[in-house]
């Protein structure tokens, strides 16, 4: 006597449930592969995260000026360059050797802002190291380049007084002053 509501499944039914399976394992590893650490990534002023690109990044670094403090931004991401929410202890060092690095700091929910100061002239890069979890790759920055301030040109100010250029009479509107940053060539 058949049970009702049983039947035999034919072969072509296990095919297509073994196809389900295979289907549902390769999604349940994908999303926990997508979860995992893989590498840091370090964006500098001017950089912006992008996902799923070749970089991670688009844009590139903004000329810095020597002995000022700039923000860096470290994440923890995947192969595609997704923030993975971790929360593993990161480091910086620098190529330039005066630099002034913060303190070991822990990632919050896999990013974290730092304040760098670089206080040679030229080019340098930044590399964000994983403490907690060697495996996962470090990080280095393009080239950021580093000036340095001389001195600072103030655009003539108004009609001289008696002929010294800079002074003004009391009352006197002044259009606009131009100040601009120099460094040793001007």
């Amino acid at each position: 006597m058949k049970s009702p509501g049983w039947r035999k499944a034919s072969a072509s039914s296990h095919s297509r449930i073994f196809g389900i399976c295979i289907a549902l394992l390769f999604l349940f590893f994908s999303a926990a592969e997508a979860q995992v650490a893989k590498k840091l990534q370090i964006l500098l002023p001017g950089m912006t995260p992008a996902p799923n690109t070749g970089n991670g990044y688009n844009g590139s670094p903004i000329d810095q000026t020597s002995g000022v403090p700039f923000d860096v931004i470290v994440n923890a991401v995947d192969n595609n360059w997704n923030i993975v929410p971790v929360n593993d202890q990161v480091s910086l060092t620098s190529s330039d050797q005066l630099a002034e690095l913060p303190l070991p700091v822990n990632l919050v929910n896999g990013s974290t802002t730092l304040s760098v100061i670089l206080n040679s002239n030229g080019l340098y890069s930044i590399t964000a190291h994983d403490d907690s979890k060697p495996s996962v790759n470090s990080a280095s920055s393009p080239p950021v380049r580093i000036v340095k301030i001389d001195y600072f040109m103030i655009t003539p100010i108004g009609n001289p007084v008696g002929g010294v250029p800079g002074q003004v009479s009391v009352g006197e509107t002044i259009p606009s002053v131009e100040i601009s940053a120099r460094d040793q060539n001007g």
